[in-house]
């Protein structure tokens, strides 16, 4: 019985059909077993700080190693290339339109090039986005594609 709970809960945190972090537990909310959940969660979560932990011995005390080191620039590629990869999948879903990958750019100059702070940036593509709906609204208006609220 445990195992195909276990099982369950493993093929919903693959699939990403409820994957999310809430109170009931660390990676699943499950109302109908709230303690199994975060035994599973706890078991997918805790193996991962003992690797990490193991990791971060070996390279402080064998860093210098030739070897040691290369295989931990080999790591840095492979993190690299999951970053990437996680930002591209976010980009997908998150760039409508051309505007948004423009904005993005001017974002990340302004922070990077220029050092202006982030609330800054924020605010700023807050105002762009603001006077664009704001446009937008108005040409769909004037079209007559969008009917006038009446007050009831």
């Amino acid at each position: 019985m445990m195992n195909e709970s276990l099982i369950f809960h493993v093929h919903r945190l693959l699939s990403r059909k409820r994957f999310g972090f809430g109170s009931n537990s660390v990676l699943f909310r499950s109302a109908d077993q709230p303690v199994k959940s975060q035994l599973c969660s706890a078991f997918f979560v805790i193996p991962s700080i003992f690797f990490l932990l193991i990791l971060s011995y070996i390279y402080a005390v064998y860093g210098n190693v030739p070897a040691v080191s290369a295989i931990f620039d080999g790591f840095k590629a492979v993190v690299v290339a999951i970053v990437v990869e996680a930002v591209l999948k976010i980009a997908k879903k998150a760039f409508k339109s051309y505007w948004h990958v423009v904005i993005s750019a001017l974002s990340f100059v302004a922070i990077y090039f220029f050092q202006i702070p982030f609330p800054l940036i924020i605010i700023g593509a807050a105002i762009i986005g603001l006077i664009t709906f704001k446009t937008q609204t108005a040409n769909l208006k004037a079209e007559g594609n969008i009917a006038p609220v009446e007050d009831q």
